[in-house]
């Protein structure tokens, strides 16, 4: 058997902005339970209509990395580090940025309170909250004796600084676990490269 080469997909900048608008419009089939090889193939074939040649594993791939790229841009702009200077993270944002896998916070709300994805409101930036601008002040209620509506509110106050110091913990090991996710693809893309170049 022959060993055939594939040879390397070069997205050129309008092919990038044309992969762009048809994943924004290919976005609400992405997430559908079927697979998706039928939605590469016609995202591809659009693309070629348009005079840019790709497979469907190139517009597989092409997605992946702009996701990776997107979930690392985001993780950056939330520890406050730097502002985002890849030039597609807007476009990318308004394709996925609303799907709550990318949205950390989001996920662990939602751990944290037990809501379902269709009752929780939407998340917080990726910054971390501070627990002493959040408190609780119960509603008047002559039911409810001074000694008793003092307690449950130290109660709640106390149970929101934990679930807010808990929620900060979890989202700084998300972003380091996404970090080192984006570092061992980009190790594994190189590797991979390497090994295809030599072959």
């Amino acid at each position: 058997m022959e060993n055939i080469k594939k040879s390397k997909t070069i997205w050129l900048p309008s092919a990038d902005e044309a992969f762009l608008d048809i994943w924004g419009e290919k976005a609400a089939e992405l997430r559908g339970p079927r697979k998706n090889s039928h939605i590469y193939a016609e995202m591809a074939q659009s693309l070629g209509v348009l005079g840019h040649e790709v497979r469907p594993i190139d517009i597989k791939y092409k997605i992946h990395n702009f996701t990776m790229k997107y979930r690392k841009c985001k993780a950056e702009q939330g520890t406050g580090c730097s502002p985002v200077s890849w030039k597609h993270y807007q476009r990318v944002h308004q394709i996925i940025g609303s799907d709550r896998v990318n949205n950390v916070d989001a996920v662990v709300v939602d751990s944290i309170t037990g809501m379902p994805d269709s009752v929780a409101s939407p998340a917080p930036s990726l910054s971390p909250i501070s627990s002493a601008s959040f408190s609780f002040s119960p509603p008047s209620s002559p039911a409810l004796n001074e000694a008793s509506a003092s307690a449950k509110v130290s109660e709640l106050n106390e149970t929101i600084k934990s679930a807010m110091t808990e929620n900060n913990k979890l989202t700084a090991e998300l972003i380091d676990i996404e970090k080192k996710k984006v570092a061992a693809i980009e190790l594994l893309t190189k590797s991979v490269v390497s090994f295809l170049e030599r072959n």
